[in-house]
């Protein structure tokens, strides 16, 4: 019987780190393809392509949080980033709390919870979250910053 580490699971980061990265390419050339060629399918086709990478990111999320540099390396945190930037308004929201944690607890660079708050005030027409002089839904009467509106 294998003694009991603290080490992640390597197999498991493995897996997630490879479906990251190949959803999230996958994402971003459907994306090109539909800005290139503005046609009916080839945006169908990013739809398609971003629901899946999102629909896997939430389902990660849900289960064991934002993924962390630890689990899943540089490449995964990014790929990560990458597929929030095409989740709907609502998706963000509900996935930037994960990514705070994850962040606070040294799992990724403070860079992407500042662009996933970005992505969502762009949506909502807030002022930038780290802009001192607006007070914007990131932070709720007592400052908390890990509190959405």
């Amino acid at each position: 019987m294998a003694a009991e580490t603290d080490l992640p699971d390597l197999d498991l980061g493995f897996a997630t780190r490879d479906q990251l990265v190949r959803l999230a390419a996958a994402a971003e050339r459907a994306d090109s393809l539909a800005a290139h060629r503005r046609s009916e399918g080839a945006r169908q086709v990013y739809q398609s392509e971003a629901r899946q990478a999102v629909n896997a990111l939430v389902e990660i999320v849900t289960r064991g949080g934002w993924p962390g540099l630890a689990l899943v390396g540089t490449d995964g945190i990014t790929a990560a980033l990458v597929i929030a930037s095409h989740a709907s308004l609502y998706e963000q929201a509900v996935l930037l709390p994960a990514l705070k944690r994850t962040v606070h607890n040294g799992g990724a660079p403070d860079e992407h919870r500042v662009r996933l708050e970005t992505l969502i005030a762009g949506a909502l027409g807030d002022p930038s979250p780290d802009d001192p002089s607006a007070h914007s839904r990131f932070h709720d009467d007592e400052g908390d910053p890990g509190h959405v509106r």
